[in-house]
């Protein structure tokens, strides 16, 4: 009979365990993700793909690239029409995008959710005033850059013509070689081209005029977008991730400079010379905000595009 009763206490505390137990996880389901990166650094238990576009959003991840506890492997591409694949692709744990490409793929069926955005507004008219006739010679109609120019054109002071190009690098030339008296330009590429032609000036700069028209500080650019595999599968690796990307990018806005100190392939980034990311990198405008830190900004600016970004679109 005793050891009835044993038996029977026994199992009754197994019960009780259990059942601490799934209440727990329920618990631990509902609390949501939390944005602070865990103290741990030993990330070998998930390796974590990224792809981005090559200039400003890739050189986020230069810091992480240089980190030896980081077991990431990361591809840099030229446009933004690549990334539309990779997003109805789903093999990539990380995407960076321009956020209306993102959230208009999530919109479509692609299983992703904004997780942080990374960079901010960063285009600017670049012309010389004397061949200078309205005609501008722009980049990425579709994307950011085309939208932010067609939203803002009428807070010039003169009526324009804009055509568009693939890419900024496709633009740049044109502009140097005097086949347009002005054109779109986003950092570092702008300062490469006015250092090369002390004629060259800025025309415009996109994120005042934007500012101009909305009363709005600052619009998003572009994002990081992680898959809902990731997010429920990879939660600390994703996040420890993404808290390096986080310090990287607000040591090098304190100090661009050290960037000269980090042992990272640039050219790989889409860069051919440090001193000048070092010259123009303040201008980038790399900033990671988590989602949930900048719902309203997001929404009012994919508003303004007719984009609808609702609270299913970010992690929480």
């Amino acid at each position: 009979m005793k050891n009835k009763k044993l038996i029977i206490a026994g199992l009754l505390s197994a019960a009780v365990v259990v059942c601490l137990c799934i209440f727990a996880v329920i618990m631990l389901n509902k609390s949501g993700i939390s944005k602070t990166p865990p103290s741990s650094t030993d990330y070998s238990d998930a390796k974590i793909s990224i792809v981005s576009p090559s200039g400003a959003p890739a050189l986020s991840l230069v810091t992480a690239i240089n980190d030896p506890n980081t077991n990431f492997e990361y591809e840099i591409v030229d446009g933004a029409d690549v990334l539309g694949a990779e997003f109805m692709a789903g093999e990539k744990d990380l995407i960076i995008a321009p956020i209306n490409v993102g959230v208009n793929m999530i919109s479509n069926g692609a299983e992703y959710e904004l997780l942080a955005v990374v960079s901010w507004g960063n285009l600017y008219i670049v012309g010389d005033r004397n061949s200078y006739n309205g005609q501008i010679a722009a980049f990425s109609q579709a994307a950011v850059p085309g939208k932010v120019l067609e939203y803002v054109k009428d807070e010039m002071t003169e009526e324009v013509t804009i055509d568009y190009y693939s890419s900024v690098a496709e633009v740049a030339p044109l502009l140097s070689q005097g086949a347009y008296g002005a054109a779109m330009l986003a950092e570092p590429i702008k300062t490469k081209i006015m250092n090369a032609n002390e004629q060259l000036t800025v025309l415009y700069d996109l994120q005042e005029l934007y500012t101009q028209k909305t009363g709005l500080e600052r619009y998003p650019q572009a994002a990081i977008f992680v898959s809902k595999d990731a997010i429920n599968n990879k939660t600390e690796a994703v996040l420890n991730l993404t808290g390096i990307i986080q310090n990287g990018i607000t040591t090098m806005n304190a100090d661009p400079s050290s960037l000269r100190s980090i042992d990272a392939d640039i050219a790989s980034l889409g860069f051919d010379d440090i001193d000048l990311v070092v010259d123009a990198y303040n201008r980038m405008a790399l900033d990671l905000v988590y989602g949930t830190d900048c719902v309203d900004e997001v929404k009012t600016f994919l508003a303004l595009f007719d984009v609808e970004y609702t609270d299913t679109m970010y992690v929480k």
